[in-house]
């Protein structure tokens, strides 16, 4: 390197140093920001435990899995063939319905992406084609992650609302279907919320 070019490196590097000196001073001059306290986590409606709930237990009897339900004014209907159990309560106007799919290979928490929550909500479509605004979520709750469906669709006594949680267990995908009537969504959603958060298949215990 000749003099002059070592002249102007030490004197680029000079300069360098005085602007990220003055950048420093720049910034120690500014006002500093009060410390604020962290941001409380959102409380997510879909999926949530009810404090001091009174419930029940529901225990599959093969030990797949257990789930909370309202004490009072619900009932357990037994199931048949995909669909394990149903409860409804006494006004006839919302249930949860478990229904159990058999899986070719498990899938690992990070399978459940916004492309299975997609194709669960393509099946639905399929199923039943006069469905209507359609919503999906990938969910993580207590170190499980799960999809989420939500949906309105014409019903035996009138148009009711759907919201659908996918739960993949080992070989066994779980899905926990909440019907109400769109007049009662809102009043059972605290309710629907805690059995989705309280469903345990047997290998999540």
């Amino acid at each position: 390197m000749t003099v002059t070019r070592a002249r102007a490196h030490i004197a680029a590097a000079i300069v360098a140093s005085v602007l990220a000196v003055a950048c420093v001073a720049t910034l120690a001059a500014l006002p500093v920001a009060s410390a604020q306290a962290p941001t409380p986590p959102v409380r997510d409606t879909w999926i949530a435990r009810m404090p001091k709930a009174g419930v029940l237990s529901l225990k599959d009897p093969g030990g797949l899995f257990t789930m909370d339900y309202p004490r009072r004014d619900w009932t357990v209907v037994p199931g048949a063939g995909p669909i394990v159990a149903t409860i409804v309560n006494k006004k006839g106007d919302a249930a949860i319905v478990i229904e159990q799919a058999v899986l070719k290979q498990p899938l690992a928490p990070a399978d459940i992406t916004e492309l299975f929550a997609e194709l669960e909500l393509e099946l639905v479509r399929e199923r039943q084609p006069r469905a209507t605004d359609f919503q999906s979520r990938v969910i993580g709750y207590e170190g499980r992650t799960l999809a989420a469906l939500q949906f309105v669709r014409p019903g035996v006594t009138g148009m009711e609302r759907v919201r659908q949680f996918s739960i993949p267990a080992g070989l066994r995908l779980y899905r926990i279907s909440c019907v109400a009537a769109l007049g009662s969504f809102a009043a059972n959603e605290t309710w629907f919320a805690h059995a989705a958060a309280t469903f345990l298949p047997a290998t999540m215990e």
